[in-house]
């Protein structure tokens, strides 16, 4: 039987390998883009898609299509997995507590009192939940549907996360739920006032994301507060920020704020896009107490791993890796979008990691044939909408990788 000194050295060199390697490779992801694009403006020859090795992908492929974080996981997040991993054996109840502990210290909120014991929740009005789409389920089958009917606004073009799924779930169990889609403005922004004509009587939720996906566009604060202010106090605004942190306007804030102020409004945010931990599948939601422990009692906090809370709490700390994905971020999107001028195509300026392309041809075929040459992208709520049948979402790569994107592209659109 080993020692239980030796076990721990063991497990500590263990981890610091595991760790160092994780850390070197976001050094050389990083040196990677730079020396890719500098080869680019030297005129050498350029990268084919079987150059490619995307972090955390097969070789051989381009995947821009998910809105994946491509510069990989926090380092100090890949820390917090390693030092866990040899006590996955035992339960761990306040995993949950802790990280909603630290969302709150994140966004400024105070400290809870000490918890009373080791099954005690936290009292913020934070919820953690395994991703934050859970949560947008969560709110719309508890809050968007009220004694088996309701009606759900959403903006259209947007994500429509919220409803797809309540038309699968009013199918599914028969509930007399209306969803109202509003037509975004010509230039894709929320058409805040179409919404705000569109609510009735009935109408128990509305849906705002911002930045929207997929057209990459923001709200003004104001805009949103006013008519958060202009609703019935009985409407649930839910507002998806799972972007926010990728928002290029200067002193640009976001909606917490309106969380804390009124209790109708609940803002979600994940752990998949700017922290990198997508495959951890870490959200949560900032409401009033009484939304807050509503999703509670329904959803499955003690579902998610100790693992999977203490690397997202970890992540909110790392503050120098967010800076460091949205520079590499914003030096691919400037790059992408000098080079869709260059071949005359149209876009929309993002706020997020990723942008909206008119392609000036057929998008669905568009994107099969990019697919065939194992470039991935995505047409992600557009298909059945005639307005937008020539656009392609490109999520934001390496630069490596946008620029097989960008040659493909060409080819494509040569051929």
């Amino acid at each position: 039987m080993d020692h239980p000194d030796n076990r721990s050295t063991t497990g500590s060199l263990s981890r610091r390998r595991f760790l160092n390697g994780a850390v070197a490779g976001v050094g050389a992801l990083a040196l990677a883009d730079r020396m890719a694009f500098a080869q680019s403006m030297a005129g050498k020859p350029a990268l084919r898609v079987e150059d490619i090795q995307g972090w955390g992908h097969e070789a051989g492929v381009v995947d821009i299509g998910d809105n994946e974080n491509p510069f990989g996981p926090s380092p100090r997040a890949v820390r917090a997995v390693a030092d866990g991993m040899m006590d996955v054996n035992r339960y761990d109840f306040s995993s949950d507590r802790e990280l909603a502990e630290a969302i709150a210290h994140y966004h400024g909120m105070p400290a809870s009192p000490p918890a009373r014991n080791r099954f005690a929740n936290s009292p913020q009005p934070i919820q953690v939940e395994g991703g934050s789409s859970h949560i947008l389920r969560l709110v719309a089958q508890h809050f968007g549907v009220r004694h088996g009917t309701g009606e759900i606004i959403e903006a259209e073009l947007g994500y429509g996360g919220v409803s797809r799924f309540i038309e699968r779930f009013r199918d599914r169990v028969g509930a007399e739920v209306t969803v109202k889609r509003v037509p975004t403005t010509g230039d894709f922004q929320h058409d805040l006032d179409g919404m705000l004509e569109a609510v009735t009587e009935q109408t128990t939720l509305v849906v705002i994301t911002n930045p929207n996906n997929p057209t990459g566009t923001i709200v003004p604060q104001a805009d949103i507060e006013r008519f958060v202010r202009s609703v019935p106090d009985s409407v649930i605004v839910l507002i998806d920020e799972a972007y926010i942190h990728f928002v290029r306007e200067p002193g640009y804030g976001d909606s917490i704020a309106l969380a804390r102020k009124y209790p109708n409004v609940v803002v979600t945010r994940t752990f998949s896009k700017i922290f990198g931990l997508a495959g951890l599948r870490v959200g949560y939601a900032i409401a009033d107490k009484s939304v807050t422990d509503e999703l509670r009692f329904y959803g499955n906090s003690d579902g998610i791993g100790s693992i999977n809370c203490y690397a997202a709490a970890t992540a909110l700390e790392d503050d120098a890796f967010v800076r460091h994905v949205r520079r590499l971020t914003d030096q691919s999107k400037d790059y992408f979008y000098g080079e869709l001028e260059k071949l005359g195509l149209s876009y929309t300026p993002s706020h997020s990691s990723f942008v909206l392309v008119n392609a000036g041809t057929d998008g669905a075929a568009l994107v099969e044939r990019m697919a065939a040459g194992n470039v991935l992208l995505s047409r992600l709520g557009m298909n059945g909408l005639p307005r937008m049948n020539n656009y392609v979402r490109f999520s934001i790569g390496t630069m490596d990788e946008m620029q097989v994107a960008v040659a493909t592209l060409r080819q494509e659109l040569a051929a």
